[in-house]
């Protein structure tokens, strides 16, 4: 939509920002491959309060890893964007607005894996297409304008509806309330029994 709707150097400037912003979802493949196991046998058992402690205290450890990346890449933005080379020192702001969406998504906590071991992937799908529908408006209503800054805006919206839309479906579908908050909350009460 960018390329459609802008010119090649905003492309170039928001893919540098997309790809440096990827690397914050490292920090929840590195969490939840090793726990899915446990996610799944706990499912399998019954005993969803565990599932939801787990999970949460997964979101809490995800959250607490985001934020340093998070914070480097705020401190870091024109050293990071500048390695592509001077002209790319432009996208430091959409690095940080979709670095931001980024880290959101990934304190969530492990939505999609559940939701998926649950054989629950259709709500992972539909709450995706939701958020290309905001991401499509977005960059749409913000491209002409504002360019790869626009384009940052629209993805990092559609980041956060995609992450909202699988919180609600993890708590429809398993009954499990996923959030960090919560996950402090336990470990503050039972540590990481």
């Amino acid at each position: 939509m960018l390329t459609a709707m802008s010119t090649s150097d905003q492309t170039g400037i928001f893919q540098v920002a997309f790809r440096l912003s990827t690397l914050l979802l490292v920090v929840r493949q590195a969490i939840d491959v090793p726990l899915s196991p446990r996610f799944a046998t706990l499912w399998e058992e019954g005993k969803t309060a565990e599932l939801e402690r787990l999970a949460c205290l997964s979101a809490v450890i995800s959250t607490a890893a985001a934020l340093v990346i998070l914070v480097s890449f705020v401190l870091l933005a024109g050293p990071l964007t500048g390695l592509f080379g001077p002209e790319f020192q432009a996208a430091q702001v959409s690095l940080v607005i979709l670095a931001s969406a980024q880290a959101a998504f990934v304190a969530a906590g492990p939505l999609p894996a559940l939701l998926n071991m649950a054989d629950r992937a259709g709500a992972v799908t539909w709450a995706m297409a939701v958020a290309q529908m905001v991401q499509f408006g977005l960059g749409f209503a913000l491209i002409p304008t504002l360019g790869s800054f626009g384009a940052a805006i629209a993805m990092s919206a559609a980041i956060l509806v995609w992450a909202l839309g699988m919180w609600f479906a993890a708590y429809h579908y398993l009954s499990v309330r996923v959030s960090p908050v919560r996950g402090l909350a336990i470990l503050m009460k039972r540590g990481f029994r």
